[in-house]
């Protein structure tokens, strides 16, 4: 896999007509009107887009993401151990479909089985 940095050209032209003593002088004349703000650009001066590739880079795949947790099995003290973040890993934990409650004022979750009581599961005493 690489990652790509892409520069988008957007084009926009107008032409001014102005009175001036040279082709210099009138290009000069243009350009303190235009940043004077006389002369606006806008979608309809839009005259193309152009893509152009800038830097190519390698990209390293990255060790998965993980979280620490206390896996609290039943009739067992809570143990720390790190899990992946994704949902097939939370649901590979608790061994089915998930549900999660947030009660404490710290940003903490407790995750269980969302059917555990209904099929049977032990209960964390």
């Amino acid at each position: 896999m690489k990652e790509y940095d892409v520069k988008i050209t957007e084009t926009l032209e107008k032409t001014v007509t102005v009175q001036a003593e040279s082709h210099d002088a009138a290009e000069e004349q243009v350009r303190a009107a235009y940043y004077n703000s006389e002369y606006i650009l806008d979608s309809e001066n839009f005259t193309g887009v152009a893509f152009g590739t800038t830097e190519e880079r390698e990209v390293q795949k990255e060790q998965a993401d993980t979280m620490n947790v206390l896996l609290v099995k039943p009739f067992m003290y809570p143990q720390a151990v790190q899990i992946g973040c994704e949902l097939e890993d939370l649901q590979k934990a608790v061994g089915g479909d998930i549900e999660a409650t947030y009660p404490f004022n710290e940003p903490v979750a407790l995750v269980m089985h969302d059917e555990g009581k209904l099929v049977g599961k032990e209960l964390n005493c």
